[in-house]
């Protein structure tokens, strides 16, 4: 029972994380292309840079063009404050869970080295109280 009891959060987890991690890297790399293009239409006009009409071609286009950049990294700040409290949630979760295990392993251990459940010996980590009575 342990090891799903924990597992299932923990791949929760992992899969939340991963997905939050793909967002945040595709919307980071979608803002510095949009800088990246900004700075290359303001520094290449007349040296066979893009054509005029894709690159602003007053301060107040470049200045829309830096304000929806700067819209679209609060909306990613939201975004990753969101994902964080989510993923803390499940970190939360697994500590709960593996407080459970441990203190319901306690108990078993109390209660006479414990014959039922489990099924294994706990992986390896015997405290050597069942080998030497």
């Amino acid at each position: 029972m342990d090891a799903p009891f924990v597992r299932i959060p923990v791949e929760c987890l992992s899969q939340v994380f991963r997905k939050h991690q793909k967002t945040v890297t595709k919307e980071l790399t979608s803002v510095a292309d949009d800088v990246d293009a900004l700075t290359a239409g303001s520094t290449d006009e007349g040296q066979g840079g893009p054509p005029a009409a894709q690159t602003p071609q007053t301060s107040q286009e470049i200045l829309a063009r830096l304000e929806a950049i700067e819209e679209r990294l609060r909306a990613l700040r939201e975004v990753v404050k969101e994902s964080s409290e989510e993923e803390q949630r499940y970190v939360s979760y697994v500590g709960t869970r593996l407080e459970l295990v441990a203190r319901n392993s306690t108990a078993s251990n109390d209660d006479g080295g414990g014959g039922g459940g489990g099924g294994g010996g706990g992986g390896g980590l015997s405290d050597g109280r069942d080998e030497n009575p």
